[in-house]
């Protein structure tokens, strides 16, 4: 293997480039208000309904605590409560509980535009009790039951113009069209029949934005990709070239890549890029800046591979393997580059060897944490497999021998029996050595359990 230099690009839509406001945007408990009054300090009563009077905090109906928010209508005259949103993020949440009075008419909830049109412009709105059905921008998502609280929540993407919505936790409508005009600029609550006068329910209402970039799929622990499907059109926003920055690879033990990933590894609430070059663990912002570099003081190679929260704070911790004199580690290292645990691996550690680490988790539900980890690339058979490492002692529960190297490894129930199996995928060099029936010659997909029992190969 030669000396590369990889080109570390991050293409960016042309809106897209900047880090969003995170966490919550706008949330709602109506716990603070007294009964009996308008929660004006927050909300505004864009539409009276039956009367001002009648929108108000109620101490009879709630989810949680002891209160929520009734708007009841007129015939043919909604009464709405509007939320200024301070930020408009172009992936965006907003969550909630929601009661009819009856089974024909009853409360909205979603994103609107107020000043869009003679009544304004609804967005990713989804309608409890209309007709007997749960619905959203008209398509009927599943039967409802008047009196009856049902969670909504919803994912608004404001550049694909689409919507994807929960009722209960169960995914009940997804890609559904949205409006074109404009954008959403607040949360709307609004309950309405044509021709009776009727009573919503409100409670437990937030609204928050995509973790990280506003790019569907990343979030603040580890990210690789941006997984938008190849057939996805994205209208009028072509990618353009954010930013660049070269990468030397100086060790060939690490082949022809790189590990580059993205995760709050400072818990700031924005991605960060990490990065290891010349034994040297880099963190970028996401504009390439960078935050921070430290070096381990190796005397071998270092090569990070993983971010996982081993600490469980919700920030992810940054994981490096790493080999020293025969010895192989791995290494934990918190978001300003503290090392705060570590493990080594003696046995059998050849010139070639190294070590990398995939995955935490409490694989096998004793509530410990488990680091399911992989031997690679050594020209003896015993250096290639996977393994398990206890975290808290470093202690290896077990190892599987294979012969052709691991190419990616992942933690998942696939067999749907509620236990987690450990997957992997293999290169085969083809030098000669095979292990369990695994020939290095070969590729293959292989399962284990969380024991260690070969399972699919």
């Amino acid at each position: 293997m030669k000396k590369i230099a990889i080109l570390m690009t991050i293409l960016s839509l042309a809106f897209w480039g900047q880090v969003l406001p995170q966490g919550i945007i706008f949330e709602d408990d109506f716990e603070s208000y007294p009964a009996g009054t308008f929660p004006s300090e927050i909300w505004h009563l864009k539409y009276s309904g039956s009367g001002t009077g009648n929108q108000m905090i109620v101490d009879d109906q709630y989810v949680s605590a002891n209160q929520s928010l009734q708007l009841e209508c007129a015939p043919n005259w909604a009464g709405t409560a509007d939320a200024q949103l301070p930020s408009t993020p172009s992936i965006v949440f907003c969550e909630g509980y929601l009661k009819g009075e009856h089974e024909n008419g009853g409360p909205d909830f979603g994103f609107q535009n107020p000043d869009i049109g003679p009544w304004g412009t609804a967005y990713a709105v989804v309608g409890v009790c209309k007709s007997g059905n749960i619905t959203c921008n008209d398509q009927v998502l599943q039967s409802c039951e008047a009196n009856k609280w049902y969670h909504i929540k919803i994912k608004y993407n404001s550049v694909l113009d689409l919507c994807d919505v929960w009722v209960d936790g169960i995914l009940k409508g997804e890609g559904i069209a949205c409006s074109t005009n404009g954008e959403y600029t607040i949360l709307r609550l609004s309950t309405y029949n044509s021709s009776n006068s009727t009573k919503g329910w409100y409670d437990d209402v937030k609204v928050y934005g995509c973790s990280g970039w506003s790019r569907e799929g990343y979030d603040l622990g580890w990210s690789f990709y941006y997984p938008y499907h190849t057939d996805t059109q994205i209208q009028n926003n072509p990618f353009a070239l954010g930013w660049s920055k070269n990468i030397q690879n100086p060790n060939p033990i690490n082949g022809d890549y790189i590990d580059v990933l993205t995760g709050d590894v400072n818990g700031d609430g924005s991605l960060e890029i990490v990065y290891t070059e010349n034994n040297i663990i880099h963190v970028l912002d996401g504009n390439g800046n960078e935050l921070w570099s430290m070096s381990p003081g190796l005397v071998d190679e270092c090569h990070h591979n993983a971010l996982e929260d081993v600490t469980g704070d919700g920030i992810p911790e940054i994981i490096a393997g790493a080999k020293v004199n025969s010895i192989l580690k791995l290494l934990f290292y918190d978001g300003y580059g503290n090392l705060i645990h570590e493990i080594t691996e003696t046995e059998q550690v050849g010139q070639y060897d190294y070590i990398k680490a995939r995955a935490v988790s409490d694989i096998d539900d004793d509530g410990d944490l488990e680091v399911v980890f992989w031997r690679l690339w050594g020209f003896g058979p015993w250096s290639r497999g996977v393994g398990v490492f206890d975290y808290d002692s470093g202690t290896r529960e077990w190892f599987y021998p294979i012969g052709p190297n691991i190419w990616t490894l992942c933690i998942a129930d696939i067999t749907g029996d509620s236990n987690k199996e450990i997957l992997t995928g293999t290169i085969g060099p083809c030098n000669g050595h095979s292990a369990n029936g695994f020939s290095d010659c070969s590729c293959y997909a292989i399962c284990w359990d969380k024991d260690g029992n070969l399972k699919y190969g």
